[in-house]
């Protein structure tokens, strides 16, 4: 499933998408009677996510015909994530599978291509680097929140790969993400030692970081500046032009249902694409499918984790929503039944190892005359 998600993603083939959906679908046919972990609280918030949906549907389908489309797909996608979060361990495994054949992917072009002149915007046609290394984002946070949920491990090797590739496609949204990803999992990556080596390996760690940074400050800062877009600063006219004008659109009726593209910015000069997953959402479903998307970035905070997994869960899930700020990664898309089957997860006890005890000794027996 993930792997044909991935696929379906980045080609952009309208029959893929389709067989996605269908597979999705034909997964909850055949398992739907083995789903029985939800929670009361999930069950519930789910439902009012999808009538709330529903409920708006007739009025944004006669503006807009393909929100119906789009509303199968948050369908298809929720049915999917259900099947695979019945098994955590699973989850994880087949999520690694999916990040390691894209990852393998763009280093196996890479290698062929070099790293000159922005190779991945040659990669796929029709994608651009952005759009590459976007999906390799959201396939990173997947894997690092489903790992540590299942077995209580970060994936500092992984993201470390992934933060090449961000820096390869030279994109600033997603070497910000990258870099967040890949300093996250090296804070956590010692959380299975006891709390005391595990607080010095950081503090080695961070130590260790900074003098290389400091040495190599201006080499580090040429790069950034000839080799990425970092070098003309954070701010992007045409993305923050594109959120005004959508923004300025919205009045009355239009805050509920979604506001038209129609002689935009984002209709004239992007075919369509607003380049955020935000206002793509609420074009599409209205204001309380975007609302209660965003809503389920808080699950972890009421999960049976400990404080530490919180702290981790939390900021892998603020990096996706930032990234999915700038390119439309989510709502809806095919890479939401990761979205949602990571909000399924905090659903369920998690199986990580607490920092490692040391065993204690049995107790004396008492000798009785």
């Amino acid at each position: 499933m993930l792997i044909l998600m991935v696929t379906s993603v980045a080609l952009q083939f309208v029959a893929l998408q389709a067989a996605f959906i269908l597979y999705c679908f034909g997964l909850f046919v055949l398992y739907n009677k083995e789903i029985d972990y939800l929670g009361t609280d999930d069950k519930n918030y789910l439902a009012l996510a999808l009538v709330a949906t529903a409920l708006i549907l007739p009025i944004n389908v006669f503006r807009t015909p393909t929100s119906a489309l789009h509303f199968s797909m948050v369908l298809a996608t929720l049915a999917g994530a259900l099947v695979a979060a019945k098994s955590p361990r699973a989850y994880a495994a087949a999520s690694l599978l999916a990040l390691l054949l894209s990852q393998g992917a763009v280093l196996w072009f890479l290698r062929k291509a070099g790293l000159d002149n922005f190779p991945l915007e040659d990669m796929i046609e029709g994608t651009s680097s952005n759009g590459i290394t976007s999906y390799i984002v959201c396939l990173q946070i997947n894997y690092c929140v489903a790992n540590l949920h299942a077995r209580g491990r970060a994936a500092p090797l992984t993201s470390a790969i992934t933060f090449f590739i961000c820096v390869v496609g030279y994109g600033r949204g997603s070497i910000l993400a990258g870099t967040a990803i890949m300093l996250i999992s090296l804070l956590f990556a010692f959380r299975p030692l006891p709390r005391i080596y595990a607080i010095a390996a950081t503090a080695v760690l961070a130590l260790g970081s900074a003098f290389l940074i400091a040495e190599n400050y201006q080499i580090i800062y040429n790069f950034a500046t000839n080799n990425t877009k970092l070098g003309t600063g954070l701010y992007d006219e045409p993305r923050a032009a594109m959120i005004e004008e959508y923004w300025n659109r919205l009045s009355g009726l239009n805050i509920l249902f979604g506001a038209s593209f129609d002689n935009t910015l984002i209709d004239r000069f992007f075919n369509g694409n607003p380049h955020n997953s935000y206002i793509r959402g609420h074009h599409f479903l209205g204001l309380f499918y975007i609302l209660l998307m965003g809503l389920m970035a808080l699950r972890p905070l009421f999960a049976r984790i400990s404080l530490t997994e919180k702290a981790f869960h939390m900021a892998m899930l603020a990096t996706l929503l930032l990234r999915a700020s700038t390119e439309p990664i989510l709502f809806p898309t095919p890479f939401d039944v990761m979205y949602f089957s990571m909000f399924l997860l905090f659903g369920r006890p998690s199986r990580a190892p607490l920092a490692k005890k040391r065993a204690a000794l049995p107790s004396p027996k008492r000798s009785y005359a």
